[in-house]
Order: structure tokens, then sequence, then C-alpha cells
């Protein structure tokens, strides 16, 4: 099975998805800390003014936390499910490198947007649906049920958010809802140790002025996925050969 199948065996762990972990914890010592670390933050703050304290606040923040992964693997599955829509015919192959190549030219721009180059980024994510978002999630915040804390975190995965968006479209290349799944789930992973060390205060300790480099880390990461899908569609075509080493496919 060649890298350019719409469905890649359940064992498959392709390069895309190890790349979009690191993507994920380099953006969050970045860009999250900076878009979702405040919201991250008062929700720390509000549960401890409610009394949360020790292992009580760990199961709050890996609720909320779990509610954001869902929501990531919900987005997953809904661009898996695009992209499949898009594959759907006899000449599969062909729409696969045509959506690797869409996915991968769209990523280049975005990761140019991290990198502070383009305004892309703000345009996706200055927008009136994410100040609508803001205020539902201040009502989330005030409130001290667990379900509050659950239903904060599914929508802080809806909240519009460039990187998001940017994996996103490595699920859409798959072309298969569970592996669209599979990508999102390794991103937003990768986003979880720094997001729950904020949550008890340790961002403090990765200094602002280290932020702006590691952003423009992932967005080199972002780059290279962009760069791989573009390759991955080349390759589709016979316009480049097939580069894969044992199980892990590159493109």
């Amino acid at each position: 099975m060649d890298c350019c199948s719409p469905n890649l065996s359940a064992d498959t762990i392709p390069f895309e998805f190890l790349a979009l972990f690191g993507v994920g914890f380099l953006i969050s010592l970045g860009h999250c800390i900076g878009m979702c670390g405040p919201l991250q933050g008062a929700f720390a703050i509000a549960r401890g003014k409610q009394g949360q304290r020790g292992w009580r606040m760990v199961g709050t923040l890996l609720l909320y936390h779990g509610g954001r992964l869902f929501s990531y693997g919900v987005l997953g599955v809904l661009f898996g499910m695009l992209g499949a829509a898009v594959l759907f015919g006899s000449n599969a192959r062909s729409w696969q490198g045509g959506l690797s190549l869409f996915a991968g030219l769209i990523m280049l721009p975005l990761g140019f947007g991290l990198m502070g180059w383009l305004p892309t980024i703000r345009w996706m994510e200055n927008n009136p649906l994410s100040r609508k978002a803001t205020g539902i999630v201040a009502k989330l915040l005030a409130s001290p049920t667990t379900r509050a804390s659950l239903v904060l975190g599914l929508a802080n995965g809806f909240l519009p958010c460039g990187p998001v968006y940017t994996a996103g479209l490595t699920a859409a290349a798959t072309g298969n809802p569970w592996q669209g799944f599979l990508a999102m789930l390794f991103y937003g992973m990768g986003t979880v140790p720094v997001m729950l060390g904020f949550g008890f205060g340790g961002a403090r300790l990765l200094g602002a002025r280290n932020r702006p480099i590691l952003q423009k880390i992932a967005a080199l990461l972002v780059l290279i996925i962009g760069i791989q899908l573009v390759m991955r569609g080349l390759a589709a075509f016979d316009l480049v050969p097939h580069l894969k080493f044992g199980e892990l496919v590159f493109w």
C-alpha cells in the first residue's frame, strides 16, 4: 500500500501525524499561550476561587482538556469526511494527489502566517464568530459545575484558531474520517502538556522572550508538512518518486 492510498491501515502512523504532534507541542509554547493561555489561566483561577485544589484541580483540568481533544477529534472526522467526499469516485488516486496538493499549497501561506510574514492567521482568527464565541466562554467560566468544565473544553476546541485549521488540512488530505480523527488527536495531544502546565502557573517558567522563537519552530514544522503534502500530491501523479522508510511514510 503506497502513501497515496486513502485507506491507510490502522497500525500505520504517517510522518505528518508525528509532525503534527510536534507542531501541537511547539505551537502551545508560543501561539497557544498567547491566544488560549488567558482562557486557560482564567479557567484555573476561577476554579481555584471555587475551592478546587490539588487532585481535584488536576481532574478538572483533565476534563477540560478531554473536552478539547474530543472537539479536535470531531473536527478531524469532519475534515476526513470532506476529504473522503472529494475522493469518492473511480479515480481515487488522482483525487488523493489533487487533494494533497491543494491542502499543502494552503498550508504553506498559513505557515508563513505563523512565521509573521503574512497576515493569514489574523484573517482566520479575527472575525465576528470568534467574538461571539468569547461571550459564551465567559459564561461557562463563571459556572462551578463539572459539566461546565467539560463544555468549556468542548467549546475551546471549536474556537476559531489558525493552527487548528492548519492541522485540519492534513486531516482532510487523508481522505479518511478515522485517519482525520487521528491527525487532529495527535495535534491536540501535543498541546496538552504545556497547556496543562499553564493551568498550574508553570508557563511563567517559559519566559515571554522564548515564545516567538518556539512559534517560529512550530511554523517551520507546518511548512514541512505543507511541503510533504505537496510532494505526496506530485508523487500521486508520478512527477516525483515516493519516499518511505519502513513504515514511516514521508510522501
